[in-house]
């Protein structure tokens, strides 16, 4: 298998996807306007964000940084497959030559091809790349034959450039293999921000590499002086040329030295930004000791001075008095030798406004074997002030729903209480009549007293109905019989 971080490196795995069987991979089997989406892509419904997911992912991808960084590039892989929901992901990246693309990291359906890798001239990683924008493909095999063998087919592709030092050096890519998973300009957005945090994260790795490699160099180049300096003063003239020669690779090595002391500074200056733009701080805690180590970051959050020494003290002096509980809890877990966390508290700045913070740590032992925490604080205020205004928004619709069904009802109401109560001013009406007339219609009179009892019943039973209504009573069934009900229908 191919190593993440070996940019550069010409490449041939037996796994790779050149067609074994001869395939003129020069000539398209269909233009590239015939598998590109990407348009539909931004006219697609856009899917909410998820900003829970996406900063739990850029907090993994500190996490590796911090405690394993030659994963960064297949952590990047699995947290894009995880967040976009896609069925397969991963990192393709340009060998020396620049001839081929080989697949440094693969997460999901295509992680058998962990080392594989397409053509430069004739690929969907190379036509990313020729125009510097990402592509929505949609069945890359009817233009890329020789792609196939690699199964399961892919229904859509989404790729976007993966950029070091600003230049574009490969492709980050999902794949949906069935028909019901769709990309939008969410899964775009997701794909090119966890890109960018990579990159940097990336090239702090390189840069951590090529230092290293620089100070083992110098050590040799001091242990081979101090075995000259033992020997000088019997060896002082016949190796007086050796040692200046000596000591000018020393000062050459020293000034390689400076220059990679700034590009480190530079590499930590990219994920300062990274951490600015997500608004999540990291920080280290030796319990034994209570000596804190904060990011920029963390201390923009806390709106406190870089020169101030943390402790938690200070860090009490923001905290919410109503969530200070929740800071003890967990120091005190802390001590305890509790080894993860996961909180949610508030802090309350000079100026009366208050923040969300979300905090996740691990602890593991350092290298004096003592016990050391190493976390990460995210800023949620933004997304807890648009889940309370979202619920306001959900409030005030339900109460215009009640208004409006209040509204209903007591025309239902009028319109059910009316009906018997007009049957009863007809009847009492004729009745009158029927007794005025002379001589007296006594019979009729009594008929129409009998309906005026059986009107007001019905008025009644309506108003009892109702009261069971509001009583939120159980539902009862009873028989009706619907002749019954059409006669007194026709009667009223």
């Amino acid at each position: 298998m191919v190593s993440p971080f070996t940019w550069g490196r010409n490449v041939t795995e037996p796994g790779n996807l050149q067609n074994d069987a001869g395939l003129e991979v020069g000539v398209p089997a269909a233009p590239l306007e015939a598998v590109l989406c990407t348009e539909e892509l931004l006219r697609r419904p856009r899917r909410r964000p998820d900003h829970e997911m996406e900063n739990s992912a850029l907090v993994a991808l500190v996490a590796a940084l911090a405690d394993s960084p030659r994963t960064i590039l297949q952590t990047l892989a699995d947290k894009v497959l995880e967040v976009l929901s896609a069925d397969s992901a991963g990192l393709s990246l340009l060998t020396k030559d620049e001839q081929r693309f080989y697949w440094a990291a693969i997460a999901g359906a295509w992680r058998p091809h962990l080392g594989g890798g397409t053509p430069r001239e004739f690929g969907p990683c190379g036509d990313v790349l020729d125009h510097n924008d990402p592509l929505l493909f949609t069945h890359w095999e009817r233009r890329y034959p020789y792609l196939n063998v690699a199964m399961p087919l892919a229904e859509e592709g989404l790729l976007v450039p993966f950029y070091v030092n600003g230049k574009a050096v490969g492709t980050i890519w999902v794949i949906a293999h069935n028909v019901h998973r769709k990309f939008d300009a969410e899964d775009l957005r997701l794909l090119q921000s966890m890109g960018r945090f990579a990159s940097a994260a990336y090239q702090a790795v390189e840069a951590i590499d090529d230092l290293r490699r620089e100070i083992s160099a110098r050590e040799r180049a001091q242990a081979e002086l101090r075995e000259l300096t033992d020997s000088l003063e019997a060896q002082v003239r016949a190796r007086t040329e050796e040692l200046q020669l000596r000591n000018a690779q020393l000062a050459e090595a020293r000034g390689r030295l400076a220059e990679e002391k700034q590009r480190l500074e530079r590499s930590e200056a990219f994920l300062a930004e990274g951490q600015r733009l997500s608004r999540v701080g990291s920080f280290s805690w030796h319990v034994a000791t209570d000596e804190i180590t904060w990011s920029e970051e963390l201390y923009r959050i806390f709106e406190l001075d870089p020169r101030e020494r943390v402790t938690l003290q200070l860090i009490g002096t923001r905290v919410h008095p109503e969530d200070m509980h929740l800071v003890d809890d967990m120091v005190r877990q802390a001590r305890a030798d509790a080894r993860d966390f996961n909180y949610e508290y508030r802090l309350q700045m000079p100026d009366n406004s208050v923040k969300f913070l979300h905090l996740v740590a691990h602890g593991a032992e350092g290298e004096d074997g003592r016990l050391e925490y190493i976390g990460a604080v995210q800023d949620v205020t933004q997304r807890r002030l648009s889940d309370d205004a979202l619920a306001k928004a959900r409030s005030e619709l339900a109460h215009v729903a009640r208004v409006k069904s209040m509204g209903v009802l007591t025309a239902s109401i009028a319109h059910e209480v009316n009906q018997p109560l007009a049957g009863i001013i007809t009847n009492a009406s004729a009745c009158l009549r029927m007794l005025g007339a002379n001589p007296p219609n006594v019979e009729a009179a009594r008929e129409t007293a009998r309906r005026t009892i059986r009107d007001g019943n019905r008025a009644s039973v309506v108003i009892t109905r109702l009261r069971a209504l509001f009583a939120k009573k159980d539902n009862a069934t009873e028989p009706v019989n619907l002749s019954e009900v059409a006669q007194e229908v026709i009667v009223g």
